[in-house]
């Protein structure tokens, strides 16, 4: 256990379900437009509801709250519980899970965090599910009254259980409690989440909170002078506070400690600087009353833990329940604290999100923080929700506050940005937490081996494998679906950020998918193919095929390497489709027990320099294998083999370096680091065999033969076939047994060297009779190749060096077989535990290879998935045109391309083999970043009477992946968010589609600005009006360009020629005016000083000016626009955005 001496804590994660809202996003709406989701509810409604008619409709009953919607809805089997469970559980607990789980997505760690303590700190409100009766009186009538039926009516129900159950149905190991303060419990629970954190207790941290009442529709008798609102609306630090109104929400975050996240490349919303706890103990006149010495004092508590002082606070959320005479206590104690700091005035905003959603009873505090962090991440600060005039009591003059009535932009000066939070409890308990925003992330550079930016691409670039799943097939659909929106509305997305949150962040489920792609672009068109054929499927139509813009992923077929029915159907537990050009491979994971994996390791023949380039550059257990390799051979043979493997070094180095006799021990280096990789990324296969030199490489990865001697073997095999042996050739005929026969009768001086397959076999000899035996086969019309070797392999010409080989095998310490090993000699399987001799690496070297046993074998031990270790894809071509019920798959491409490997790695998670996927994308060096949540597949359990919801539900979550949207309004899209990074000067990672302008630092100059920028590409002009009036996001601006242009960007305006000898500036801004943003090219350089103005540089000055009176005409009129619709004309800068103080 590590103590931090950094007392700082990042939130990493964020999910909700909120009045209104199911995503920060649509939360953040809510917050910046001031709306409030509390509802009254019309007596029909709450009689409908169950309220008694003569009560509903009585004077003094409030029929108000803030519902939830689809609270009964619960997704049971994801979570795996049966139904009955479900039905048996709290909707509070239920819908937690879910938060959780979205929480973690969002953080980028709901995948296998095996070895990662991750703690729960959870809080609920009252059990009004099973109080009510709802449970016993409707579920367990039935049943026997025994101890058994109540244990699962208690643990279905008690807040006790909430954050036990969610770490046992999520696979946290970390310390998990619930725990209650009354309305400060959420934030006690990120309190306590965080000092764990810091103590080292865990490594992850997931807090958060449930309230939802039952029933939904409901209210409550108004009392005088009670903490109710007698009008039904909740109004914190208004004139015509009343009260407070119930609401429903679930809500968590994930915390980490900043300095891990930052490392880890973790998305930061916000950073938790520091926290307080404390009770009013008995400074106060009864139980249930607030303290403002008590609320000093745990502000100056949380200040002094965060080592700032109040004047750099610039906003507060606070309790806020709306009470007239609740809350001027509660400024009072701000105000106290705050003083203790400065005496500035005015300064500090306030807020209080019950005004939006109702108190949250136990989670109003996380929610407040929530809000806290939004407001941070955006620069911006919200209206308090209805607003009309301060309270009389507010001792607002000259305090440290003011309460914003209007949306505005918060000014950044020399120190970051800072919010705290206050939330009380009912019984004393006070917290309050300092939060700063979240560091500017750093530009990350081109890492080893990093995938193509976006717009990318180019011969040996690592494609994108972005891996998508759902427990059942409609459940993966709908996450392709979400996943192609995030795209669409994320142009400048890293791909390796993406690439590495699908892989390391989430679950992989029983349904799987995997798209390629080099550009974001080739990633959509993927998805678009995939969900296409599987709407099809659905509708049992033939998919129609999508037309690509880019060449695909892979263009060959895929029946060659993945063997599949006409449809690209398997009908093997295991397998799934794969697309005709390669770009998605879809599988299921069988129930039952995997089918095993053969490892096939080549022979000599596809080395080529470079083969493992890709591979070394990428893989750390391939460097370490050739790293090793290297330093032997060095010290052996005074030469570099490792520039052979991956092309290092000048090219007079490599030419060097090829020597001849070196093939062997590169392609056994290659074959041992490959061996290395898939043991990290899948782990031991069921059987292993090789063809020729391949068996050394296949010794190895049974455990036969350790790096040390298999290098050296190889190495020596190599000098003595290179120097003892003659000058051969060797011969591959396409044809049966008897035609090759034949031929050897006739040509007494070759041999059969390899019986690949029924019609593929290798005869071998002296050049001369080899060269006779094709032209005796091409004569009777059978398809011959010549190989590229000098030597006669597995020929008589070998056997003068076979004793010295098999003396050098004897000196080795061969061990025994840690697995099958299926012999290329005569096609017998050596079960685990055989021990090869001398004797058997002398035959190997003389007798004819016999792959076609080797083959047979693998099928009869019922492999489905063959891996190819070696520097191409010859063996996969074998077991291929064998016409084998197993998918071979080559690890390279001939030359070291790494295509296959990918396609691999997703062929043999779909089949559901267990991957390392760290091992598979930790060399992108991409980090986490917020993706689309799993689409639960939820159903109704509900017991009891009917539940009758709000007919004013919130948005469906199925929109989390984002609107549909058309290619002209990607396009158009990619374009909008590429002018506001640049006239904003942000990264165009950070300019999200859905945030408005506004949120994202723009004024109204800089909007003008980039509207002359669309006008000029696309021909069309928008308003600023109509930016502040609605089109206030790059989205709807860019829905508005492409259905105005109809998506056609126009080619750049031609000017008139520039006179001979004038600068060539025409038509172009002067430096001075490069700030505008008028033009898409770089600024013109200075012209230089001349002797004496000729006619055309006075042409081309007075063109400059004139250019540069217009814009400025067009600045004043957009100006001018602006004012008389009202509005600001830059935003303002919170000073002035408040009540009159």
């Amino acid at each position: 256990m590590t103590v931090s001496a950094d007392g700082r804590t990042a939130v990493v994660g964020i999910a909700l379900r909120m009045p209104g809202a199911r995503t920060a996003g649509e939360f953040w709406r809510t917050i910046r437009s001031g709306r409030s989701h509390i509802r009254r509810f019309t007596p029909e409604e709450l009689e409908a509801a169950g309220v008694d008619p003569a009560l509903a409709r009585s004077r003094d009953y409030v029929g108000a709250t803030a519902p939830l919607s689809g609270i009964a809805e619960f997704d049971a089997p994801f979570f795996s519980m049966s139904g009955r469970e479900a039905a048996l559980t709290d909707p509070q607990h239920r819908l937690f899970m879910e938060c959780c789980h979205h929480a973690l997505e969002d953080a980028g760690y709901a995948g296998d965090q095996s070895g990662a303590r991750t703690g729960v700190y959870a809080t609920s409100g009252f059990h009004l599910y099973p109080f009510r009766s709802y449970l016993h009186s409707n579920v367990l009538e039935s049943l026997d009254s025994s101890f058994l039926s109540g244990l699962h009516r208690t643990v279905g129900g008690h807040t006790d259980f909430i954050a036990t159950r969610t770490a046992f149905r999520l696979g946290l190991t970390g310390p998990a409690f619930g725990l209650q303060s009354a309305c400060s419990s959420s934030l006690v629970a990120v309190h306590l989440a965080r000092q764990s954190l810091l103590t080292g207790e865990v490594d992850l941290a997931v807090a958060g909170a449930a309230a939802v009442h039952v029933p939904q529709i409901a209210g409550y008798e108004y009392a005088g002078g009670s903490v109710l609102s007698g009008t039904g609306r909740c109004r914190p630090f208004d004139a015509s506070a009343d009260g407070t109104v119930g609401g429903n929400g679930v809500a968590a975050v994930v915390l980490k400690r900043l300095d891990r996240a930052l490392a880890d490349g973790d998305t930061v919303y916000a950073v938790i600087l520091g926290s307080a706890v404390n009770n009013d103990g008995k400074t106060k006149q009864h139980f249930t009353a607030p303290s403002d010495e008590g609320q000093r004092d745990v502000i100056r508590q949380a200040l002094a833990s965060a080592e700032v002082s109040a004047e750099t606070i610039g906003y507060v959320e606070t309790h806020g329940t709306g009470t007239y005479k609740g809350d001027p206590i509660e400024f009072g104690a701000l105000s106290k604290a705050f003083a203790e700091d400065t005496d500035r005035a005015g300064y500090c905003a306030i807020g209080a999100v019950k005004a939006n959603i109702g108190h949250l009873d136990v989670g109003s505090g996380l929610a407040g923080l929530i809000k806290a962090v939004l407001v941070l991440r955006h620069g911006t600060v919200p209206p308090l929700a209805g607003l009309t005039s301060a309270n009389p009591l507010l001792a607002l003059e000259d305090s440290p506050f003011y309460l914003p009535t209007e949306l505005s932009r918060w000014p950044r000066d020399l120190s970051p940005r800072r919010a705290s939070v206050t939330s009380l409890g009912v019984g004393g308990t006070n917290v309050h937490m300092v939060v700063e925003e979240a560091p500017r992330a750093r530009s990350r550079g081109r890492s080893r081996g990093r995938v193509p930016a976006p717009g990318g691409g180019g011969a040996g670039e690592m494609p994108t494998l972005l891996p998508v799943s759902g427990l059942g097939r409609q459940a993966l659909l709908a996450a392709a679906t979400r996943l192609r929106g995030h795209l669409a509305l994320r142009p400048a997305a890293r791909l390796e950020d993406l690439m590495t949150t699908q892989a390391l962040g989430r679950r992989h489920l029983r349904h799987r998918l995997v798209v390629f792609g080099r550009t974001r672009t080739e990633l959509a068109h993927a998805l678009d193919d995939f969900i296409t054929s599987a709407e099809a499927q659905q509708a049992k139509q033939p998919p129609q095929a999508q037309p690509s813009q880019e060449q695909p992923f892979r263009e060959q077929p895929s029946q060659e390497q993945a063997p599949h029915g006409p449809r690209g159907e398997r009908e093997r537990p295991g397998a799934g489709r794969t697309s005709v050009r390669r770009r998605w491979t879809e599988g299921v994971v069988p129930r039952t027990r995997l089918a095993p994996v053969g490892w096939m390791f080549s022979g000599q023949g596809d080395n080529r320099p470079g083969m493992a380039g890709e591979l070394y550059e990428r893989f750390a257990p391939v460097r370490r294998t050739l790293d090793a390799c290297e330093e032997q051979f060095r010290d052996e043979y005074g030469r570099s083999l490792l520039s052979q493997l991956t092309g290092a070094g000048s090219p007079g180095d490599r030419a060097a370096e090829q020597v001849p006799q070196d093939r062997q021990a590169a392609l056994f280096a290659l074959q041992a680091a490959q061996c290395e990789l898939w043991r990290a990324l899948c782990g031991e296969p069921s059987a292993v065999a090789g063809h020729s030199v391949g068996e050394y490489g296949a010794l190895y990865g049974a455990g036969a033969l350790s790096l040390e001697d298999g290098l050296r073997l190889t190495a020596e095999r190599g000098r003595l076939m290179e120097t003892g042996c003659a000058d051969g050739a060797m011969l591959a005929v396409f044809a049966d047994g008897e035609a090759v026969s034949h031929v050897l009768a006739e040509c007494r001086g070759i041999d059969l060297a390899a019986v690949n397959g029924k019609r593929h076999q290798v005869v071998a000899g002296p050049v001369e009779e080899v060269e006779r035996a094709a032209a005796l086969l091409a004569g009777r019309s059978v398809r011959v190749h010549r190989l590229a070797v000098d030597r006669a392999f597995h020929s008589h010409q070998v056997e003068p060096v076979l004793g010295e080989l098999e003396a050098l095998a004897a000196r080795a310490g061969l061990r025994p077989t840690r697995l099958p090993f299926v012999s290329a000699v005569d096609g017998e399987i050596r079960p685990a535990g055989w021990v090869p001799d001398a004797a058997y690496l002398r035959g190997q070297a003389r007798e004819a290879v016999r792959f076609d046993r080797v083959l047979e074998q693998f099928t009869g031990m019922g492999c489905a998935v063959l891996q190819e270790l070696g520097p191409g894809s010859v063996l996969s071509g074998l077991a291929a045109r064998a016409g084998l019920p197993a998918t071979a798959l080559p690890t390279v491409r001939a030359g070291g391309e790494l295509t296959p490997l990918w396609t691999a790695v997703a062929e043999m998670h779909c089949r559901g083999y267990a991957l390392n996927w760290r091992e598979a994308v930790g060399w992108s060096g991409g980090g986490r970043v917020p993706m689309p949540g799993y689409p639960f597949q939820r159903k109704s359990y509900w017991t009891g009477p009917e539940l009758v919801e709000s007919p004013a539900p919130e948005k469906a979550e199925e929109d989390e992946g984002g609107p549909v949207m058309t290619g002209t309004e990607e396009e158009a899209l990619a374009r909008v968010i590429r002018l506001t990074a640049d006239h904003l000067g942000i990264d165009e990672a950070e300019c999200e589609a859905e945030v408005p302008f506004f949120d994202l630092g723009a004024d109204s100059l800089r909007m003008i600005n980039l509207l002359q920028d669309v006008e000029h590409l696309y021909g069309v002009k928008v308003a600023v009006r109509e930016v502040f009036e609605g089109v206030d996001t790059p989205l709807l601006l860019a829905r508005l360009v492409a259905e105005r242009s109809g998506g056609e960007a126009r080619t750049p305006r031609e000017e008139a020629p520039s006179p001979a000898g004038a600068p060539d500036t025409v038509g172009q801004l002067p430096p001075s005016a490069a700030e505008s943003g008028g033009t898409d090219g770089p600024a013109p350089e200075p012209v230089a000083g001349a002797p004496f103005a000729t006619q055309a540089s006075v042409d081309a000055l007075t063109a400059q000016v004139n250019q540069l009176m217009q814009i400025q005409m067009q600045l004043m009129q957009q100006v001018s626009e602006l004012l008389a619709a009202g509005l600001p004309a830059a935003p303002s800068d919170g000073r002035t955005a408040g009540v009159t103080r």
